[in-house]
């Protein structure tokens, strides 16, 4: 699809998960990607099709390559909201090479940091869906992540009871 020229000690790659179990993060090249250590966790927060090589960095829908010396490369489905292209980036000498698993790819560059380049291509979407720009977004709590499966209604009410006395002040909860 597209080779960007990189300064290896100096790029990053950015992968971007398939759901919030899939990692999403920004790599090194040279640094092993996140791989699934069982079957059974790959098929649970991986996509379920998807078997990249050990070597490969891999982006669902998404993959964000900075080159270490120039604007920032996103490389994402041309219809985010239909169409989710597994997109891949293999660093051979210095190049990042791209490919995905199907033409409705686009490339567009950004100046500035990686997270920069992903909230530029995030508010140009949110903008071409003819969508309002996202509120900012607010301090939560998330029993998930606290509790994990023994989450209990007492822990949900003294949960509550503490944001209701600490009021909406973004002091940070406990925990």
């Amino acid at each position: 699809m597209t080779d960007i020229p990189i300064e290896p000690a100096r790029a990053v790659i950015h992968e971007q998960g398939w759901q919030s179990w899939s990692p999403s993060t920004s790599y090194r090249p040279g640094s092993p990607p996140h791989r699934p250590s069982t079957q059974t966790r790959r098929i649970g927060a991986w996509r379920a099709e998807s078997f990249p090589a050990p070597d490969v960095y891999r982006g669902e829908g998404l993959i964000a390559v900075d080159p270490g010396d120039g604007p920032v490369h996103v490389i994402a489905s041309a219809d985010p909201v239909n169409s989710v292209p597994a997109i891949d980036v293999s660093i051979m000498d210095f190049r990042a090479v791209v490919t995905a698993s199907s033409d409705d790819v686009v490339v567009t560059t950004y100046d500035g940091s990686v997270q920069e380049a992903l909230a530029r291509w995030a508010d140009s979407v949110v903008s071409s869906l003819g969508l309002a720009a996202p509120r900012p977004a607010p301090t939560i709590w998330c029993s998930w992540y606290q509790y994990f499966t023994k989450v209990t209604e007492a822990n949900v009410d003294s949960n509550l009871a503490l944001m209701d006395r600490r009021g909406a002040s973004g002091r940070r909860l406990p925990g």
